[in-house]
């Protein structure tokens, strides 16, 4: 008989994003899934109450199942620290374990209490390189966190114009984003507080993403099919706006504005400079933005542009209240 792998193939897609990774500069590690309970107590993000206790523990260092994978990835990082290698970036694929007490009770099905699903961690900390003469050593942030990350998601078929982007407000982060799908957490990713690196004596900033492999693993399940269309005959146009806005709007609500105001010739958008200071009021900022527009059908004429970008910067006046610097 024939055996019929079960489509995505959950391995070959993890072996692709670990090729990618490592061709990144990235190193696997791999931790224990027992770890200690004192993590769980110290961290308000995880419930103590949702761990999985193991009944006769070797140590107290190993007396609970991981609730993430974040612990043993710092501890990863502590390790090579402690032994001069400063510059890092880390990948771990695992599986996370929680109880629910409320689903005790059925006899039938003991297991039911129990979740388990896989992640994916992604930490860096240190210098984008190593140090050279002709070149400065610059420091891993959030945007080449970011870059990493969409690079996976990319491998995913997400529609990114779909991804829903907020912040999350989680104790252990000094600032985050997660990306949804359906109203459907698949990573956070941000930067790591102060407190929570002092808990592993680490010094140097770390950026940590964490996506749910199991979630994203359905999300390609139901993926459409890629299509290919051939190239426009028609040109592309290119217009830039600068606009104010409170200062706590991102780009990315800006962007869902803009799309859900044109989303038949509006082919992409990008912000190309961020300024606050002089003539801008306090508590706001301005965004220099790029909108490239093309018709598959026929060449733009100025009348179309600029009604489209009429409409588009009166979504942003209305509904962002922006104002047109």
């Amino acid at each position: 008989s024939i055996s019929r792998a079960t489509k995505p193939d959950a391995d070959k897609m993890q072996q692709k994003i670990s090729d990618m990774l490592v061709a990144n500069g990235f190193y696997e590690i791999m931790n224990n899934s027992l770890t200690k309970a004192a993590y769980s107590e110290a961290f308000p993000a995880f419930d103590p109450a949702q761990n999985v206790k193991i009944l006769n523990p070797l140590s107290s260092d190993l007396n609970v199942m991981r609730q993430t994978l974040m612990w043993g990835g710092l501890e990863s990082i502590a390790f090579n620290q402690n032994r001069k290698v400063s510059d890092m970036k880390f990948f771990e694929f695992g599986s996370v374990y929680f109880f629910d007490a409320s689903k005790v009770g059925d006899e039938t099905k003991p297991l039911k209490p129990y979740n388990e699903h896989t992640c994916l961690d992604i930490f860096l900390t240190g210098n984008k390189q190593a140090e050279l003469w002709n070149a400065p050593s610059k420091a891993l942030d959030y945007f080449d966190l970011k870059e990493y990350v969409m690079g996976v998601l990319n491998h995913f078929k997400f529609d990114f114009k779909a991804l829903e982007a907020k912040e999350a407000n989680l104790p252990h982060f000094d600032y985050a984003t997660t990306y949804c799908v359906d109203g459907k957490e698949i990573v956070t990713l941000g930067k790591l507080s102060k407190k929570t690196l002092k808990h592993f004596d680490l010094k140097k900033d770390v950026y940590y993403a964490t996506f749910n492999w199991t979630l994203m693993m359905q999300c390609l399940a139901k993926a459409k099919e890629v299509h290919f269309e051939p190239l426009s005959k028609f040109p592309a146009v290119r217009r830039d706006l600068a606009m104010i806005f409170d200062k706590n709007v991102t780009f990315d609500e800006v962007k869902k504005v803009a799309l859900a105001a044109e989303n038949k010739i509006l082919q992409s958008m990008s912000l190309f400079d961020v300024y606050e200071g002089e003539k801008i009021p306090t508590g706001k900022k301005q965004y220099a933005m790029s909108f490239v527009l093309m018709s598959p059908t026929t060449t733009l004429t100025d009348k179309v542009i600029e009604k489209t970008m009429g409409k588009i910067q009166g979504a942003m006046e209305k509904e962002l209240n922006a104002v047109l610097r």
